[in-house]
């Protein structure tokens, strides 16, 4: 009964402290902004396609798509290959290669993306912290960008439904050193068509801080998702038609 107490604090402690944390700088975001906004409507598209390589690899190929000035004109468009590795059950880390094209310019950009989650759960909710950094090829620096997320998702087994809500906090290396360059609020859900497809909805705030006339975006998103078929270990049934 201790143990189970104990256990049962430390997970509220826990999740006490995430949506603390959450919220302190949501609104310390929100109230700091005083400057004129130029306010836009965005739409992203993205689609997946996921491999389990093994049980601590996975690997997975996107294709994205995003619309501005009023979802009327292309932004940009990427495609970025990921790996990714289990450290255990709680802790995910990945590297990717993401290539963008902008339409209006036909400038290209090259990222080296790493990203590493930590994530646990309290009863059916999901808390995660994933950190992310950023490299463009061919700039000086090292890291371009790093951001914290801080998320909250609820699920159950019968529930095809998983909602979630993030907060992001997106800091730039520029000249003048590190500053933070916007915040996002997203809720978003997924839903699972079968065992191998799903589909990502989300709704975006997204705004720019540190600026003279920061940019705010309001994105809805939708994403399709595809995990391909696991390939049955030959070895294994030879084995068993041996034993």
């Amino acid at each position: 009964m201790i143990q189970l107490n104990l256990r049962y604090t430390t997970s509220l402690r826990l999740k006490i402290a995430f949506l603390f944390t959450i919220a302190t700088l949501a609104s310390c975001s929100i109230i700091a902004q005083d400057s004129p906004l130029n306010n836009d409507f965005e739409t992203w598209f993205s689609i997946q396609i996921d491999k389990e390589l093994s049980k601590k690899w996975d690997a997975s190929l996107s294709f994205a798509d995003r619309l501005d000035q009023n979802a009327t004109t292309q932004k940009v468009a990427f495609i970025e290959p990921e790996i990714a590795y289990s450290v255990n059950k709680r802790i995910k880390s990945s590297l990717s290669f993401r290539y963008s094209i902008d339409p209006f310019d036909n400038s290209t950009e090259q990222l080296i993306i790493s990203r590493t989650a930590y994530d646990f759960k309290v009863n059916r909710f999901k808390l995660e912290y994933r950190v992310r950094f950023d490299h463009a090829l061919g700039d000086d620096a090292v890291l371009n960008s790093f951001r914290n997320r801080f998320s909250i998702g609820y699920s159950r087994k019968k529930l095809k439904f998983t909602p979630k809500f993030s907060y992001e906090m997106i800091t730039q290396n520029k000249r003048e050193g590190w500053l933070y360059n916007r915040w996002r609020l997203r809720i978003s859900t997924g839903y699972k068509l079968n065992k191998r497809s799903k589909l990502n909805v989300f709704y975006m705030i997204q705004r720019q801080i540190n600026v003279a006339a920061p940019q705010q975006d309001f994105v809805l998103g939708l994403g399709y998702s595809y995990s391909l078929k696991k390939r049955k270990n030959k070895n294994k049934k030879d084995n068993k038609k041996k034993d």
